[in-house]
């Protein structure tokens, strides 16, 4: 599998992968501080953006499609900085191919399952009829009877292709959907595995993907993680707070 990138800067290499619904380039401008200083790679994960889908979506397989992406391209003993779903596939690369990760930065999410769901959602991508789409404006409008959120709205547009005169999804909505038990859930490791090197994880105050329940088992996994707290800040603490990010991201750089 060849998966998609963008590449900004030089220095020690950086690669950074989204969540779930999104691609490389919502974390462009983060990217962009930090190229002054680092190689920064973008990847599209797998069904998503424009990398290649696959029938099946674990985070064994995206850990694996990332590890053949690094070999690749020579990036073995980089920084991993990686969110939501990214988060989960960087953690699963790091516990099983432990060498392949220098730093491990996780923003917003635990190694554990949740009880929510993202089938709404995808449900709500799946409603848009885009035989009738001609326009970008058709599908925001068909959206916004289901999805009231606009930030979310415009986000999950994003995924939207214009191919001929046809609007298609970039997004593998069809295998997220089958594989929304494994993306909502986390692999098992034999109790002896850990990563042993720096980490750090990054918990949006707003959201509750980390939660305080959570940090015993984010150090018995990874027993040098630092757990940050950053305030104001939701899931996507990238776009609700850059500046704090990037001083977290540069503090943790500069000591590790």
């Amino acid at each position: 599998m060849t998966l998609a990138f963008t590449e900004y800067g030089e220095g020690p290499p950086i690669i950074v992968l989204h969540g779930v619904f999104g691609s490389g380039r919502n974390w462009a401008g983060i990217a962009k501080h930090l190229s002054s200083d680092h190689r920064i790679i973008t990847v599209d994960m797998p069904n998503h953006g424009d990398s290649p889908w696959t029938d099946d979506v674990t985070y064994e397989l995206m850990a694996i499609a990332v590890n053949e992406f690094m070999t690749l391209h020579e990036l073995h003993g980089a920084t991993a900085l990686a969110h939501s779903m990214g988060g989960k596939a960087a953690m699963t690369l790091a516990l099983t191919n432990p060498e392949s990760i220098n730093r491990l930065i996780v923003v917003d999410i635990s190694p554990v399952t949740y009880d929510h769901s993202s089938l709404d959602t995808i449900e709500a991508m799946e409603a848009i009829d885009l035989n009738t789409v001609k326009t970008r404006r058709d599908a925001h409008v068909q959206l916004s009877e289901i999805v009231k959120d606009g930030p979310l709205r415009d986000f999950l547009l994003q995924n939207l292709r214009k191919e001929g005169d046809r609007y298609v999804w970039r997004i593998n909505l069809p295998a997220l959907k089958n594989g929304l038990d494994a993306l909502h859930g986390f692999p098992n490791f034999d109790p002896h595995i850990h990563y042993g090197g720096p980490a750090m994880f990054i918990d949006g105050a707003d959201s509750n993907f980390i939660r305080a329940e959570y940090h015993d088992e984010i150090r018995r996994l990874f027993p040098r993680a630092e757990i940050i707290e950053i305030p104001d800040a939701g899931h996507w603490v990238h776009a609700d707070q850059p500046d704090k990010l990037l001083g977290h991201l540069k503090r943790f750089l500069a000591e590790n």
